[in-house]
């Protein structure tokens, strides 16, 4: 998918309501359905992190010209959708007689403790490419994003201190969308997965790094997963939002008590990844 094709989807994206872009989407997976044994599955997959620059890397992604974008962004078929079946997965896939790949790019994957082992089941040969970001930079725009959503009132550390509430609520909503701090515990996430996969097939990547030198690092990207190396006219931040009330969120900055609080919880936690991942973290 060219880059003209992926912005015109975007904006067309912005001018419709939630309910609007998920009736939408549900009509284009059931006009598949039938095609759905005849499509491939993914080659590899993006696990997350959340906010950590997985939107952009798909839309780095969709543009390579051995690439067939997946129906929707997030499939999320191991963490929510696995009920209703392999059909309904393959559905979201290019069919088997196209020689080009396609990719499973949904970032609750990483979070969620149950889906490594059921993406082992399916894929297990699958490569898996994980981008993490700084875990205080992290939670702070996960918070501005379900503002934005309209999903949360109150304030960060409001936010913060009702975390613990959905605490016991897996596999809700509530928790998928109110994890600011567990989702930063990288180590811990990274762990289940290598208890399943073996440690050749992951790949982790920063989203740091991602923006300061994105054509180093999509390259190690595409040398991983298996394609020919490809660079796209622009690198573009595809989470950008051009509403007026987004932009002005993004210029609002965290509590300096709140991100020292945060980076001592945290400061444990980063040791673990560094250890695990056996060299220094870029934040």
């Amino acid at each position: 998918m060219g880059t003209a094709q992926l912005w015109l989807r975007d904006a067309a994206r912005r001018h419709l309501t939630v309910q609007q872009r998920r009736r939408i989407a549900w009509a284009r997976l059931t006009a598949r359905l039938p095609t759905g044994n005849l499509r491939k599955l993914p080659s590899f997959l993006v696990l997350g992190a959340q906010r950590s620059g997985t939107t952009s890397l798909y839309g780095y992604l969709s543009q390579h010209p051995d690439i067939v974008p997946p129906l929707r962004k997030e499939v999320e078929f191991f963490s929510r959708y696995r009920d209703q079946g392999v059909r309904w997965y393959r559905a979201h896939f290019p069919l088997r007689f196209d020689r080009r790949r396609s990719y499973d790019c949904t970032p609750d994957y990483l979070f969620d403790p149950g889906v490594p082992l059921k993406a082992f089941e399916l894929l297990p040969d699958a490569p898996l490419v994980v981008l993490l970001r700084d875990p205080v930079e992290r939670a702070w725009s996960a918070f501005r994003h379900i503002e934005s959503l309209g999903l949360v009132h109150g304030s960060f550390e409001e936010a913060l201190r009702n975390e613990e509430l959905a605490a016991e609520e897996w596999p809700s909503r509530t928790w998928y969308r109110h994890s600011y701090l567990r989702r930063g515990l990288y180590a811990d996430q990274l762990e289940r997965w290598l208890g399943v996969y073996p440690r050749h097939q992951l790949l982790v990547v920063f989203a740091e790094d991602l923006f300061s030198d994105p054509i180093r690092v999509l390259h190690t990207i595409e040398g991983f997963v298996g394609l020919e190396r490809w660079t796209p006219p622009r690198f573009d931040n595809w989470s950008y939002s051009k509403r007026s009330d987004a932009r002005a969120r993004e210029a609002e900055t965290m509590a300096t008590s709140t991100r020292d609080r945060l980076t001592e919880y945290f400061a444990e936690p980063n040791s673990r990844l560094e250890q695990l991942l056996g060299h220094p973290l870029p934040w």
